[in-house]
């Protein structure tokens, strides 16, 4: 018996409206699916980018450390009772005023390098180069002669030993006067007396807000020489040597 509703057949129509329903089901299934698909598109161009942005940054900085190289940090530091490092300041980029005592510390061990001579060659180099960091180019220019005095004085055997007695400051200069006794020996460690001495140099030290230590620490910048922290800077010597006193022979008793 056919199904009726309000007076009217459905029967006819149930297929249909079962037809349409699954048809609608199915356009729903799509929707989604490309809403789906639209939004995983979306997704995937957003990782694109985010890698494609992390490829230049590196490659960006890659370039720069190629074009810009290694950036030196140069600190002093000290060592407590327990060794651990401290670090104390970043190495100035102008000379600093040092107090009396490092100035008169600095040309003390600049007498004693240059006028020290040893068997060893190797220390008779860095003590050379020690020099170098403390002097003026000018002033490496005039100890030029000397210098190769004193190697031909290493290869043939000389022993000098230098005792620096006196380091004075000159007043209202830049200068200071070093004393000390010089005693050289031959091989046989016998003192040789005609080249012994008692000596004395004044030294002009380069003023240390001036323009010739400001280049100077540039230049120990650039080759990375950091030894000269102050910017202590001998900018001429003048020397002045005296016998050694004839030492009264004792009488036997």
């Amino acid at each position: 018996m056919p199904r009726t509703q309000g007076g009217i057949a459905v029967n006819g129509h149930a297929g249909r409206i079962d037809q349409l329903n699954r048809l609608e089901e199915a356009r729903q299934v799509a929707s989604n699916t490309r809403q789906r698909e639209r939004q995983a598109a979306v997704t995937f161009r957003g990782i694109a980018v985010a890698e494609a942005l992390v490829i230049l940054a590196l490659g960006g900085l890659f370039v720069w450390v190629i074009t810009s190289g290694v950036r030196d940090h140069v600190v002093v530091i000290k060592v407590d009772s327990l060794g651990q490092e401290v670090i104390l300041d970043p190495a100035p980029r102008q000379p600093l005023a040092p107090e009396e005592n490092t100035i008169h510390a600095v040309l003390r061990q600049w007498v004693e390098n240059v006028r020290w001579v040893t068997h060893d060659k190797r220390l008779f180099t860095v003590m050379w180069d020690k020099v170098e960091s403390y002097s003026t180019q000018a002033t490496m220019r005039q100890l030029l002669d000397f210098r190769t005095e004193q190697e031909a004085r290493q290869q043939a055997g000389r022993r000098v030993q230098v005792t620096v007695t006196q380091v004075l400051k000159v007043p209202r200069t830049h200068s200071y006067l070093v004393h000390w006794r010089e005693e050289a020996y031959d091989l046989m460690g016998t003192l040789v007396r005609e080249e012994s001495c008692l000596c004395s140099v004044t030294l002009d030290v380069a003023d240390f807000q001036g323009t010739v230590a400001r280049q100077e620490m540039d230049l120990r910048r650039k080759r990375k020489d950091f030894r000269n922290l102050f910017g202590v800077f001998v900018d001429g010597a003048l020397w002045k040597m005296s016998p050694l006193p004839v030492q009264p022979e004792r009488k036997p008793s």
